[in-house]
């Protein structure tokens, strides 16, 4: 994410945390799904994003800018 962190810092934009409802509310949903296998959600040490993976490879990334 450190390429997009710098365009929207430049931007004027600063990254916003992630709460932990959104993060437990995504990983729920991703569980109660019945065609699931091998897909992750993971945040970040600093919950600035979150990573979507599957089978270990991250397919997207999802964060938040003010």
């Amino acid at each position: 994410m450190g390429k997009w962190r710098a365009r929207m810092s430049m931007a004027g934009f600063e990254p916003v945390p992630l709460g932990p409802t959104v993060v437990e509310s995504i990983k729920a949903r991703l569980a109660s799904s019945w065609a699931n296998p091998g897909f992750t959600v993971e945040a970040d040490a600093s919950s600035l994003a979150l990573g979507f993976a599957w089978m270990n490879r991250v397919l997207t990334v999802a964060s938040a800018w003010r």
